[in-house]
């Protein structure tokens, strides 16, 4: 049997991404007072736009040519936070001189600023 199509990846994955919401919910079930967040639109657009994001992401792994099935598409769908967070922490720093533009990056100045030195040869390493 092949996976999902992309409209049941799409379904599956928003439907993953509606379980970590409901279960922050159903926690609060015996608060006497809700936290303030529960009220912030922000909040609520946020969590809308991950629910969003869960069933996107479903729909491009199926794009990409792997086969979901429908616990897989909820998986997804439940882990895009950390899938998306992850991939922000990935991101690269533009303030290196690799990236902006002050130094060539080349194979001499990955292995020199790797390792602590500059193009000049001194270190970047505070002493122990």
């Amino acid at each position: 049997m092949g996976g999902l199509s992309e409209l049941e990846a799409l379904v599956f994955g928003v439907v993953g991404g509606l379980v970590p919401e409901l279960v922050a919910l159903y926690r609060l079930r015996k608060e006497s007072h809700l936290p303030a967040w529960f009220k912030s639109w922000i909040y609520w657009g946020i969590t809308l736009a991950m629910i969003a994001a869960g069933g996107g992401l479903s729909v491009l792994y199926v794009r990409s040519g792997i086969n979901l099935n429908a616990i897989l598409a909820l998986n997804v769908g439940a882990s895009a936070p950390l899938i998306l967070g992850t991939i922000g922490n990935k991101a690269p720093d533009l303030s290196s001189p690799a990236v902006s533009g002050e130094t060539p990056a080349t194979l001499r100045s990955f292995a020199l600023y790797s390792d602590g030195y500059t193009e000049n040869g001194f270190s970047t390493r505070t002493p122990a």
